[in-house]
């Protein structure tokens, strides 16, 4: 008994408390069944008046002794049975005419309400104990039999009739706050038997699935499943019972139950196997995901979709773009992406403010998403631009496929074209397009495909308005380079494939003041490469960093070595912007000029006018403090970008160099001629000193030393030198060795 309520204290109760629901007791004028089997000693056995005909499934019930008082009290018929039986039986076993009760009690022959009687007497305590054993060794009744082999007659006195009604209170008691504990945790419960079957359920079902316990008990669990899993779940069942081989029990599993409303509920499942004296069942713990599934869509919405337009964003694009490419899988595949760009879009910005600016961008959304239908997905782009895939690659294009496409792209342009209203004006924004439409490459990425849409974007932007533009063969022959060489600028560094030429600035008396240092690349693959072609693309990566760093120490070697030979000349090296806001740059500079034993004043830092209209107010700060440490700036290619004068009034300018292009048409074109000569008598005024680039005529040279020109750098002086061959130059042209340029 003791056993038994310290299962009930680890709420292992449901299990006693099911079965006994199940059990089904039927007494009638021509049959009684009552089922039960002893649990070790502390039980009494019941048997049917027909064994023969008792299923098998009956047979193998268990039910605690605890109960068969609570049990008998519920059928009266028990109560009610004919006393003439009674006192006959009891007066067969004072006398212990055995045969005599095997004859009135058999399940083969005589009266089955005297057998009930019997089995009554059977658990009555006032019957000596010498007499129920000699009936049940002197009977030769099979199911007799079996109590006998089940159970110790001596038991029924201390067991069954001593504590049974305190035990069955605390029991009610546990049993009612076992109840509790199941239907007030957060988790629904389900437990079924080896054959799928409900025994028990907890309220927590009701609420997560809409099934009360009556609805379910005896009903196979699929009821609780989507088709797929509910048709799949007894032979699984079957098929780990006889292999045990499990897949789900043990561990949480993520799955979906069906709702008795049909819909899908997101429940997370740990299935428990429990086995009791021979018999398996399996407990389902249910955990409501519907929360967090909602939170995980509204997550994966914040990731994935733009909220100003509702489209999916670049995210999308990168996780999508790997489905297209895994579905152009054959040489003829051929992927369809464009970008569409809205023109001068900044304007209605600047106009009607960000909202307004928006609002535009979701209505062009809508007209995309209308254009696109089932065969098109669009994303949002950068900024003001749209991105749109076909969802599935053309197989060997024909000539009709492109033209359905150029078609696409029109009919996109169209759309978006019509009249947008702000504020009651209506507005008409135009649109470029730029798209690809190529065969898909073995070792094309997301990220490779993403950078030929910026490529496009790029061209479109630098074409006229309205450009509907298909990028050709030639472009993706540019684009590969330019892939190729962003791929090849950090090993061409790690393997000295850069190297360096310097070109010398002249002053009136041709003495070399200072001198310009340029990098150069041959490439084993891909040939010269130009900077024009390599700095741009460094600068996107960021390789720019170890490009300036490498620069600049070439710069200080050249600097140290004519040093050695009493030339305390200048080296202009150029630099990004993105250098010159880097925290660490200053810094790096200073300890290299220590390094190499310089002063700051040899050093110049050219920037293009287009580098500093990037970010002026930033660049012009870390350029104070570069001016104060003493090193000196130049202006490359003045007057080619915007801004000009607010360059040189808010920055600290040490050096302006014309571009050549002015240097160059000086000559026959008189307004150049006049823009030179402008630039000149400015710098004068601001005491900034001059560099004319370009310079391959004498006219030229005289045309500058008229107006004043500092410095002179170009091909009628110089070409760009190895530095052996500049250093010649450099002493030769400074013939007197003690003449420096320290102070200039």
């Amino acid at each position: 008994m003791q056993q038994l309520l310290n299962k009930l204290a680890l709420g292992t109760y449901s299990e006693f408390s099911q079965l006994t629901r199940n059990i089904t007791v039927v007494i009638s004028n021509a049959q009684c069944q009552i089922m039960a089997v002893s649990r070790q000693e502390h039980s009494i056995a019941w048997a049917a008046n027909h064994p023969q005909q008792t299923p098998p499934a009956y047979q193998k019930c268990f039910i605690e002794p605890v109960f068969h008082d609570a049990l008998l009290n519920q059928h009266d018929t028990f109560a009610e049975a004919d006393a003439k039986s009674l006192q006959a039986i009891k007066s067969l076993l004072g006398n212990n005419t055995a045969t005599r009760a095997l004859g009135i009690g058999s399940s083969r022959s005589g009266d089955p309400d005297t057998f009930c009687m019997f089995l009554l007497l059977f658990n009555d305590a006032e019957i000596s104990q010498n007499n129920l054993t000699s009936l049940l060794n002197a009977l030769k009744h099979d199911i007799l039999q079996t109590c006998s082999d089940y159970c110790e007659v001596r038991l029924l006195n201390n067991l069954v009739k001593a504590s049974t009604v305190d035990t069955i209170s605390q029991i009610e008691k546990l049993t009612e706050f076992n109840q509790k504990l199941t239907d007030n945790i957060n988790d629904a419960l389900v437990v079924i038997d080896h054959k799928g079957e409900v025994i028990s359920a907890n309220r927590m079902v009701e609420s997560l699935l809409g099934y009360t316990e009556a609805e379910l008990l005896g009903k196979n669990v699929s009821v609780l499943m989507p088709a797929p899993y509910a048709s799949a779940h007894d032979h699984y069942l079957k098929h780990y019972i006889e292999t045990r081989q499990a897949h789900i029990i043990g561990r949480p599993r993520e799955l979906p139950a069906k709702h008795k409303s049909g819909d899908t509920v997101h429940i997370e499942l740990t299935l428990t196997e429990v086995e009791h004296q021979q018999q398996t069942w399996f407990v389902g713990m249910m955990r409501d995901l519907t929360e967090r599934k909602n939170h995980e869509a509204r997550m994966r919405k914040m990731a994935y979709e733009d909220p100003i337009t509702g489209l999916p964003n670049l995210q999308a694009y990168h996780r999508d773009s790997s489905k297209w490419l895994s579905l152009a899988n054959t040489p003829e595949s051929y992927l369809y992406v464009s970008i569409i760009d809205i023109d001068r879009f900044s304007e209605v910005n600047l106009a009607y403010g960000r909202e307004k600016g928006d609002h535009v961008l979701a209505i062009m959304a809508k007209r995309i998403l209308a254009i696109c239908g089932q065969e098109f997905v669009a994303y949002r782009g950068l900024g003001d631009s749209f991105i749109i895939a076909r969802l599935a690659p053309l197989t060997s294009p024909t000539a009709e496929d492109r033209f359905a496409l150029t078609q696409f792209e029109l009919s996109l342009q169209a759309s978006l074209e019509n009249n947008i209203d702000i504020e009651g004006h209506q507005h008409q924004k135009s649109v470029s397009i730029g798209s690809i439409f190529k065969v898909v490459d073995s070792d094309e990425t997301p990220e490779s495909l993403l950078s030929l849409i910026d490529y496009t974007r790029a061209e479109i932007k630098s074409a006229e308005c309205r450009t509907i533009y298909r990028i050709s063969h030639a472009d993706y022959q540019s684009f590969e380079r330019q892939k190729n060489i962003r791929h090849a600028i950090l090993p061409a560094l790690t393997n000295n494939e850069f190297h360096v030429v310097l070109q010398p600035k002249v002053n009136a008396e041709r003495k070399v003041m200072s001198s310009e240092l340029l990098i150069r690349w041959n490439s084993p693959e891909l040939g010269a490469v130009r900077p024009d072609e390599f700095i741009p693309i460094a600068e996107i990566s960021s390789d720019i960093h170890d490009i300036t760093k490498w620069v600049l120490e070439q710069a200080c070697i050249n600097l140290a070595e004519a040093k050695k030979y009493g030339q305390n000349t200048q080296i202009a090296i150029n630099v990004s912007a993105r250098d010159i806001v880097r925290p660490v740059f200053e810094e790096t500079i200073m300890n290299m000029l220590r390094r190499y034993n310089l002063r700051p004043q040899q050093l110049i830092l050219e920037l293009t006018e287009t580098a500093l209209i990037q970010d002026l107010s930033a660049v012009s700060e870390k350029l104070k403090i570069l001016s104060d440490y003493g090193l000196k700036i130049s202006i490359d290619d003045f007057g080619t970008a915007y801004s000009s004068m607010i360059n040189l009034y808010m920055l600290p300018i040490s050096e302006l160099k014309i571009d050549r292009i002015f240097t160059l048409e000086m000559e026959k074109n008189f307004k150049a001629k006049g823009i030179v000569e402008s630039l000149l008598a400015l710098s004068k005024r601001m005491q900034i000193s001059t560099v004319a680039e370009g310079v391959e005529t004498a006219q030229q040279v005289e045309i500058l030393e008229k107006m004043g020109c500092d410095l002179m750098q170009g091909y009628y002086f110089a070409r760009p030198l190895p530095p052996e061959e500049w250093l010649a130059f450099l002493l030769k042209a400074n013939k007197s060795t003690d003449e420096t340029i320290a102070n200039q």
